[in-house]
């Protein structure tokens, strides 16, 4: 019994991993869309952040300012999109 858990617990793991590589090239992809090569607030060059409630591409300086309004705001290069 115990070994069923402990490889399900793999299993999962794996599922998991590979479901975030999936969503991180997902993202990536999108990336690379022109309309999604500028940050959507202010126009500038190569956005790094996403605004989840909006699911836009935003720069630094955008991701701030949403992140004062209680945005939430992920970084495409540090965060986990589940």
């Amino acid at each position: 019994f115990r070994f069923f858990c402990w490889g399900f617990e793999i299993l999962m793991e794996m599922t998991s991993k590979r479901e975030e590589e999936r969503n991180e090239k997902i993202i990536r992809g999108l990336m690379k869309l022109p309309p999604n090569r500028r940050c959507i607030n202010c126009n500038s060059l190569g956005p790094q952040y996403v605004c989840t409630d909006f699911w836009t591409f935003v720069c630094t300086t955008c991701s701030g300012i949403h992140r004062e309004f209680t945005h939430r705001v992920k970084s495409v290069s540090m965060a986990k999109f589940t």
